[in-house]
């Protein structure tokens, strides 16, 4: 059971094929959870997530007790020494869609994790096999039945350290719904959860009001002003200010008053 070998490579060739070396053990990486995540809404975050194997374990841990915990995985997209070496030689480089596709991000870590989820190999076939693990009734988990989860993959990008023609707040606010996703693992979708920046946005909300008939939650700058009636209307729902630590450390590092 927590042979690397067995329940680590053999375990992800059958999702994603031979993509991966020695990856780590789904049930080590799932007992060692289980042993200090008492809170079943706990959320998990792994900065070096390679293959993926620790939201795997994640979603199996949840399988298994009804549990609802999240994770979020961090890692960059590099490739192995062998495709590197490969690519170079065919003239490409970091950056180019080639060489970007097998990137561990988007070649391994991605994949697995969609396809875990759904069931699934990489060439849509679902999975053969069940977990050496049984649900809350003491079932069976099939490999095929997948996870009741979703996955959103998010792509770090750059803002400029000094930009010529706005405020740095301004730009990173261009960025903020990702940061919203990220954190409490939504969709700001426009129905179910709104994103309000500014006044404008305020009174585009309040004019389509009587639409928002799914809506649960609303994301706020703090630097809005809402009137009498908008204030009233928005707090039937559930409110949050986007918070200053967003922001904090990059604002401070330019000297940017916040």
């Amino acid at each position: 059971q927590f042979s690397a070998n067995n329940s680590g490579t053999q375990l992800i060739a059958k999702i994603i094929g031979s993509r991966f070396t020695f990856p780590k053990s789904l049930y080590l990486v799932k007992e060692c959870l289980a042993a200090c995540l008492q809170k079943k809404d706990a959320l998990v975050v792994d900065f070096f997530a390679g293959s993926g194997t620790t939201q795997h374990a994640v979603n199996l841990l949840n399988a298994e007790d009804g549990g609802t915990r999240r994770c979020i995985m961090v890692t960059n997209n590099e490739i192995s020494a062998d495709e590197e070496k490969r690519l170079k030689a065919a003239g490409y480089k970091k950056g180019d869609e080639e060489w970007e596709a097998l990137g561990i991000a988007k070649y391994v870590t991605y994949p697995r994790t969609v396809c875990s989820i759904e069931g699934v190999d990489v060439n849509g076939n679902p999975l053969k096999g069940e977990y050496m693990s049984a649900d809350s009734t003491g079932a069976p988990i099939p490999m095929s039945r997948g996870f009741m989860c979703n996955v959103k993959f998010l792509k770090c990008g750059w803002v400029p350290r000094i930009p010529e023609d706005s405020s740095l707040t301004e730009l990173l606010m261009q960025h903020i719904s990702e940061m919203i996703e990220v954190e409490h693992a939504v969709e700001i979708d426009g129905k179910k959860h709104l994103l309000i920046l500014s006044e404008d946005d305020a009174d585009v909300v309040e004019k389509h009001w009587a639409e928002y008939t799914e809506l649960k939650c609303i994301y706020i700058s703090r630097g809005v002003l809402l009137t009498t009636q908008q204030n009233e209307l928005f707090n039937s729902a559930e409110m949050h200010v986007i918070p200053d630590y967003y922001f904090d450390i990059e604002l401070k590092e330019v000297g940017e008053a916040w």
